[in-house]
């Protein structure tokens, strides 16, 4: 079996969440003896991932100029076609089996290439623009966006999600056909989150979140919530929205920018609770990374979050509720029994949820797929 995955980010380049479910799935399927091969934009800081047998890193080259920050949907254009170049040239049709595509960020280079290819199309959907306006469309750039995305649903044979809610949203706002849609889970590498050292620690109680720094997620409810109570904050990651949180940070809350995965599983590790304070949260990758790393977890009761945390794996309070997740922060800190608890939980439910699970259930939809 042989798979093309079109990625808008892979590491050491990415943004969120997506890219390193693409890394995950792509080891754990090339583990498994499925040839990968994963077609991303150019990198322009950090090095390259360690090679991986079975597994082929493709980027595109760096443009002959770079266009202005605010000119982002031409950047996002430019890259696809560089994409769909690389692809042409480089991999030859008859060595893909499957076109897997990640999100509508990519879905310029997949429209090219799906005829030239002639093979089956997965596309999952990690999130939809709809989903970040809590339901509802903003005109202009958003339903843009949410054009792009019914046209992805469309082109493929099969739309995977990593949550049930999000089966549901992708039939209602970008009609999928409910039989084509698939439910596989995000996964976790336990033992890279587990192993390793452990960030050093002050003199407070250590509250961290990680993700990026974007309105959703709700960065702005946790400043909050934790306004006055004794614990240092810790915010680990970049987006556009840190300008508007640093000015609303008191004095114990840290910014630490965007952490490699070592710094960051080290940073979780020793977190007395993370806090994920999502208000739409497709999945909540970040919170199973905690979880994995052994912190107990508070979260938004909204998106995926729920089935991440399930069996009592964390707790759960309404999103954009400073007080109730005050609350159920203070009942962490202040009791060690039950963070213990959710500790415990935690990595029972981490452990369930692997990459190699995540792998199996998609190398058997692209076998189905494959076969007609």
């Amino acid at each position: 079996m042989r798979v093309l995955h079109l990625s808008w980010e892979y590491p050491p380049r990415l943004y969120g969440g997506l890219g390193r479910h693409v890394e995950g799935l792509g080891r754990a399927l090339a583990a498994s003896g499925t040839a990968v091969t994963v077609v991303t934009p150019e990198l322009r800081r950090g090095a390259e991932t360690p090679a991986v047998p079975g597994l082929t890193v493709l980027r595109t080259p760096l443009p002959a100029a770079d266009l202005p920050e605010d000119r982002w949907l031409a950047a996002t254009l430019d890259a696809n076609v560089r994409m769909a170049e690389v692809v042409l040239r480089q991999v030859p049709a008859s060595g893909v089996d499957v076109l897997h595509v990640h999100d509508w960020m990519v879905g310029h280079a997949a429209r090219v290439l799906a005829p030239v290819l002639g093979v089956p199309v997965v596309a999952t959907v990690h999130a939809t623009e709809r989903g970040r306006h809590q339901g509802h469309l903003p005109p202009g750039f958003s339903a843009w966006i949410d054009a792009q995305e019914r046209a992805l649903v469309g082109l493929a044979d099969r739309v995977v999600v990593c949550a049930t809610h999000m089966a549901e949203h992708v039939v209602r706002w970008l009609d999928a056909a409910p039989a084509g849609v698939q439910v596989i889970p995000n996964g976790v590498d336990v033992d890279v989150w587990r192993a390793g050292p452990t960030a050093p620690s002050g003199p407070l109680p250590r509250v961290v979140f990680a993700g990026r720094l974007e309105y959703e997620k709700g960065v702005h409810v946790l400043l909050r919530a934790t306004a006055g109570m004794r614990c240092e904050v810790v915010v680990a990651g970049e987006g556009t929205h840190s300008g508007q949180l640093h000015q609303q940070a008191g004095r114990d809350v840290r910014f630490v920018g965007h952490l490699d995965q070592p710094e960051l599983a080290a940073l979780l590790r020793s977190a007395d609770v993370a806090v994920v304070p999502s208000l739409y949260e497709p999945f909540g990758l970040t919170a199973l990374e905690a979880l994995a790393a052994g912190a107990p977890v508070v979260a938004s009761d909204t998106g995926g979050l729920a089935e991440v945390l399930a069996d009592g794996a964390g707790l759960l309070v309404p999103p954009d509720d400073p007080a109730a997740l005050r609350a159920a922060v203070h009942a962490v800190l202040a009791g060690p029994e039950r963070a213990e608890g959710l500790r415990r939980a935690g990595a029972r439910r981490a452990e369930a949820l692997s990459w190699q699970a995540s792998a199996a259930a998609h190398r058997g939809l692209y076998e189905e797929l494959a076969e007609g």
